[in-house]
């Protein structure tokens, strides 16, 4: 067994490209994000093992009952689980191919935070952890 400790997952090699996207909310209360990932295989047309997407919302934010709509691409979801006092998102796929996979995760604010620092999503190979890419995204309306 191989442990890695303190990696700087923002400068690895990316495996997987990973797109962020806020969609106009109805509310200020609301957070709309469209997440899209794809595989980047090495060979042509390879796909990945199990991948994991997780999505981390922002201080004061919490996932939906139901926090995943909108779906595309032929990967389909295999589960879909929250942590963290629902301020995380976890969706499963099966495998991840190289067309583009979206969903879209909705959350709603809680509680207000007066210090607003970024949130992250982070895609990776379950089986292979060192697979992965990450984005930070920011929140710019006001409470």
């Amino acid at each position: 067994m191989e442990y890695e400790y303190l990696v700087d997952l923002r400068n690895y090699k990316r495996q997987f490209d990973l797109s962020l996207e806020k969609l106009a909310p109805r509310s200020n209360d609301e957070l709309k994000l469209k997440v899209c990932v794809r595989y980047r295989p090495e060979l042509t047309n390879a796909r990945s093992n199990m991948a994991l997407v997780e999505v981390n919302l922002p201080s004061g934010y919490v996932a939906d009952n139901n926090p995943i709509s909108m779906t595309t691409g032929d990967s389909s979801i295999e589960h879909v689980a929250t942590s963290f006092g629902a301020t995380t998102v976890i969706v499963y796929y099966g495998s991840v191919g190289s067309e583009p996979n979206c969903f879209v995760v909705t959350a709603y604010k809680r509680s207000r935070v007066s210090l607003k620092l970024p949130a992250y999503v982070l895609v990776q190979e379950f089986y292979e952890p060192t697979k992965t890419a990450i984005e930070a995204y920011n929140i710019e309306h006001d409470d």
